[in-house]
């Protein structure tokens, strides 16, 4: 699937099918996934790769169709800490669309990965050129980072108990 470029259009097909079924595009047409695409970037990378380093300015949101990856927080000692577990549909590094902060974390493959990844610039263009999208997209990451907040509201009550 990987070889063919964006511009393919079985590979647009088959692209649009896989990102209908993940969670942060599901509230995107057809129509609009499709416009979506041509500012996607297929990724492959092997296990054990590093897909996002810590610190790095250029980071982007990675949406995983086959495979799984980690996503890791360093302490200043350099001992790591698992942050989550990323497997197909589900999507990382939301932040970076947002802020122009260097990357908390890293991500590394855990398996063999096929993902695709959306530049902060590349958001920035659809934000440009197909607003409606942008503000679906953004939507999405705020209702995620909502749930987020939501489910670790209990345990740090807990802790600070």
């Amino acid at each position: 699937m990987f070889s063919d470029a964006t511009d393919n259009i079985s590979f647009r097909n088959e692209l649009c099918g896989m990102l209908a079924d993940v969670p942060l595009f599901d509230n995107l047409s057809d129509r609009e996934l499709r416009l979506l695409i041509p500012y996607l970037q297929p990724h492959h990378a092997h296990a054990g790769a590093t897909i996002v380093e810590k610190g790095h300015l250029d980071n982007h949101l990675g949406i995983v169709l086959e495979g799984k990856v980690i996503a890791y927080i360093e302490d200043d000692t350099g001992s790591r800490r698992q942050l989550a577990v990323v497997t197909p549909g589900m999507s990382f590094g939301e932040t970076s669309l947002a802020d122009d902060l260097p990357y908390p974390g890293m991500v590394i493959a855990d398996t063999e990965v096929k993902l695709v990844l959306l530049s902060r610039e590349d958001f920035r263009r659809i934000a440009g050129n197909h607003a409606v999208i942008a503000v679906r997209l953004i939507h999405k990451i705020c209702r995620l980072f909502s749930q987020q907040l939501r489910q670790s509201h209990g345990p740090l009550v807990e802790y600070l108990g």
